[in-house]
């Protein structure tokens, strides 16, 4: 029989990127309530609340020596690394650092990272859903940080060498359905909304389920 504490030692070790953002602090509830073992990464550590599973490493996504401090030893990095207008953006250069600290590893961690529905092969199924929503916010309002998770994408999947999955949610509010369903490009568009502890459970489900590794994912609320 498997006691309480051989489960605990032999949960998985998850780094977690973005912890205290909108979906972040749904990931990391969500990872300490499964019982991984949590590194999370924030600017300021006041802002989380650790236990005896859980490490909180203050530092900042562009700094190597931190972020491989982060993922060293780790089986899953859950990056919900985000960024805003008017501000750096950080998603890009963050992802290069994270993919650098990765190669250095002894053994290298999967990866679930977050980006958008509308970004890469994504638009055409971000067209058909909302015209509005794939050209006006994109392509206009929010082209920036757009542009920003576009390049994040382009680091990862030039990175053959990592095993990947990029999740692509479709418009993001607090209320609404708490599962997912998952599509590729290709396919027609779900629903327009998505709750965020919806995507936080998709995060935390791919930890263990390694069937969309090394693809792109369409996120739709169920």
């Amino acid at each position: 029989m498997i006691s309480k504490s051989d489960e605990m030692q032999h949960a998985p070790i998850v780094a977690v990127i973005g912890a205290t953002g909108r979906v972040g602090q749904h990931v990391f509830s969500g990872a300490v309530d499964r019982g991984f073992h949590v590194r999370a990464l924030v600017r300021d550590r006041n802002k989380l609340n650790g236990n005896e599973n859980v490490e909180i490493i203050q530092g900042n996504i562009l700094d190597p020596v931190v972020v491989r401090t982060l993922i060293e030893g780790v089986d899953v990095v859950l990056s919900v690394l985000g960024s805003r207008p008017k501000e750096p953006m950080i998603v890009g250069p963050g992802t290069r650092v994270l993919v650098d600290a990765i190669r250095a590893c002894d053994v290298a961690p999967r990866v679930v990272h977050i980006s958008s529905l509308g970004i890469g092969d994504s638009y055409r199924q971000c067209r058909k859903l909302s015209w509005f929503f794939a050209v006006l916010m994109s392509r206009y309002v929010l082209r920036t940080v757009f542009r920003d998770m576009e390049k994040a994408e382009t680091i990862l999947t030039s990175a053959s060498d990592i095993s990947a999955v990029r999740v692509r949610p479709t418009v993001l509010k607090e209320k609404g359905a708490s599962d997912y369903r998952c599509l590729s490009a290709q396919d027609p568009p779900g629903k327009f909304f998505i709750r965020r502890q919806t995507v936080a459970k998709f995060f935390l489900d791919a930890v263990t389920d390694k069937t969309w590794d090394g693809t792109a994912v369409s996120l739709f609320s169920a």
